[in-house]
């Protein structure tokens, strides 16, 4: 039986590999047996989708530099990126 906590890490993975609704669920299809954590990384090794998820990885960090170059940081500044964690709570 999969637990509820289970269920929400294998939520965050979905969030965390920019997997799409669908992809998500195809992941995870039949993996009722089967934590799903361990359905979503096993599906992630997939050439398409593990290429699907790199494109999507390039495109975030494309957008996330361009970010900071329109706030005026410069290749070569030293910045501090904090991760607050869920809700801010860490």
């Amino acid at each position: 039986m999969i637990t509820a906590a289970e269920e929400d890490i294998a939520a965050a993975a979905e969030h965390e590999l920019t997997l799409e609704p669908a992809e998500y669920a195809a992941a995870v299809c039949g993996a009722e047996k089967v934590d799903p954590r361990v359905a979503v990384a096993t599906s992630a090794m997939r050439d398409d989708l593990n290429r699907r998820i790199s494109r999507r990885g390039a495109a975030f960090r494309a957008r996330m530099i361009a970010h900071l170059h329109a706030a005026g940081i410069e290749d070569g500044d030293a910045i501090l990126l904090v991760d607050l964690g869920c809700n801010g709570s860490v």
